[in-house]
């Protein structure tokens, strides 16, 4: 029983990073960042989509995760924030990724990826 649930998620995981245009679950981790900590064991993330834009997306509960799409860094920036916001969270729960401390105009400049230049 718990085999069967496994490799649904896996499953799950090869259909999600593809939806988002890749083609791989790791291949998309190399393009995600967490952004916060959803306690006690979620979070919340970041993902710069091939196609430019860039998709926001919990890994709460149990699949299929929430997902929004954004076509700049800006915009889904500031709905991290909002997002983050309405939950209530304590600040210690907001980590951006490849950030140095939790400054926000410091995250007003989008997370570095392998593909930047």
């Amino acid at each position: 029983m718990v085999f069967k649930g496994f490799v649904k998620f896996v499953s799950y995981k090869k259909r999600f990073a593809a939806n988002l245009g890749f083609k791989s679950f790791e291949e998309m981790s190399n393009h995600t960042h967490t952004i916060f900590l959803i306690p006690p064991d979620a979070g919340c993330f970041v993902t710069k989509l091939p196609d430019g834009g860039w998709a926001v997306w919990n890994n709460q509960g149990n699949p299929p995760y929430s997902l929004e799409k954004w076509d700049t860094w800006e915009e889904a920036a500031r709905y991290l924030r909002i997002l983050f916001d309405s939950k209530g969270l304590t600040e210690e729960c907001w980590k951006p990724q490849g950030y140095n401390g939790s400054d926000k105009d410091e995250f007003l400049t989008r997370p570095p990826t392998s593909t930047d230049e």
